[in-house]
């Protein structure tokens, strides 16, 4: 990890955002899981988003400049849901935790750390793309009467690497068209 963000330093602009957007889905129950799935999932989410940030973080803190959004779910917020379960979601709350960890420690070096959580979005980590039965399914749920679109998040985690959102940190964003008070 070191040795790519050496290789971005050295050939691009200075680096002021990451996004922690990496991530596997895990469809397994908790009774089911296996220490294997465990593994892998945390090692994709969790992990991951450690060795990424921390390799990144030092140059931030050097130029005391940085933006920090990690990708959690809202299947971290209600404990499993649409695809997700307990590996999935376990793994995308502790991306909330850390965020609010380098919001802390990272915050006195002008570095800002916040956190996206979609909800139903139409991506491949749902399993695929959606089909319209589950497209229906999944609007009966939702009070904006559609499913997200990839550019509905993206908004957001534009709207907190930019210059507007550097009073902002520690704070989760739901992008989930209401599902939360359905």
């Amino acid at each position: 990890m070191g040795e790519a963000v050496s290789r971005i330093e050295a050939e691009l602009p200075q680096i002021v955002g990451l996004v922690n957007n990496a991530g596997v889905s895990s469809p397994v129950p908790f009774l089911e899981v296996t220490s294997e799935e465990w593994k892998r999932v945390i090692d994709i989410n969790v992990n991951g988003t450690f060795y990424v940030t921390r390799a990144v973080a030092p140059i931030m803190v050097e130029h005391s400049l940085g933006r920090i959004v990690n990708i959690a779910s809202a299947s971290a917020q209600r404990g499993g849901g649409v695809y997700g379960r307990a590996a999935y979601s376990g793994s995308k709350a502790a991306l909330m935790g850390i965020a609010k960890t380098l919001a802390r420690e990272l915050g006195p070096y002008g570095i800002t750390a916040n956190t996206v959580s979609p909800g139903s979005i139409d991506t491949d980590i749902m399993g695929g793309r959606l089909t319209d039965e589950r497209k229906e399914f999944l609007l009966k749920e939702l009070p904006v009467g559609r499913v997200g679109t990839v550019d509905d998040v993206a908004g957001v985690i534009n709207f907190l690497l930019g210059r507007e959102g550097g009073y902002l940190t520690g704070v989760t964003y739901d992008v989930n068209g209401g599902s939360h008070i359905a």
